[in-house]
């Protein structure tokens, strides 16, 4: 088998190349040697939005944040599946922690502006 670190390499080329069946794929298997890896949690949930599964995205992207509270990265994330769910009150609260937590991250603010 190989090494958890190249796996994971693996699937977030698959997943920067678009090729999301692939990268979902890979995520999952790399979530079988680590199920409680943050930002493996955090991936295969952007996937899963990305195919349009959003409520199986926010339930990994919510299993991340709670492993690693306060990630401005994840709760953006988080905002996003969110404004995708047309859940835009509970995407304004997320993204307005993501956007102070990180305030120089221009994608939280937009999102912020589409919850608003």
């Amino acid at each position: 088998m190989k090494p958890l670190a190249e796996m994971i390499g693996e699937a977030m080329e698959a997943h920067r190349a678009g090729d999301l069946d692939l990268a979902g794929t890979l995520y999952a298997g790399c979530l079988k040697e680590a199920p409680d890896h943050p930002d493996l949690l955090h991936l295969s949930g952007l996937v899963l939005h990305q195919r349009g599964s959003h409520a199986a995205a926010l339930a990994s992207i919510d299993r991340a944040i709670a492993l690693r509270q306060g990630t401005p990265l994840f709760l953006g994330s988080r905002g996003a599946v969110l404004l995708a769910l047309q859940r835009e009150a509970e995407a304004l609260e997320v993204l307005e922690q993501a956007a102070t937590l990180k305030p120089d991250d221009a994608s939280n603010w937009t999102r912020l502006g589409l919850a608003r």
